[in-house]
């Protein structure tokens, strides 16, 4: 993760009126890719440690990307819901 942090150069996060730093940590990023769930665990990103805002580099967001366009199998699958399911609907 070396490409976005270093120690000499401590980002703070300021979204509220409390400051936090962001901290090295690997995350799961989510998106949607042809109308399905993408899920891509343990990506480096900043991470604030008291509001969860998180930062990614560029060089990560490329790579990204690159995984994107050639897609190998899925180490696993998940299964997927939605509020919008008729089945929660009756407790909202």
């Amino acid at each position: 993760m070396g490409d976005i942090y270093s120690e000499e150069n401590t980002l703070t996060c300021r979204i509220d009126v409390q400051h936090g730093d962001y901290e090295q940590r690997t995350v799961t990023y989510t998106a949607k890719l042809h109308d399905q769930p993408l899920i891509i665990e343990d990506v480096p990103a900043l991470v604030c440690s008291l509001y969860g805002d998180t930062l990614f580099s560029a060089r990560t967001l490329k790579r990204i990307e690159r995984m994107k366009e050639s897609l190998p199998a899925p180490i696993r699958q998940a299964q997927v819901f939605t509020l919008r399911h008729e089945a929660y609907k009756q407790g909202a």
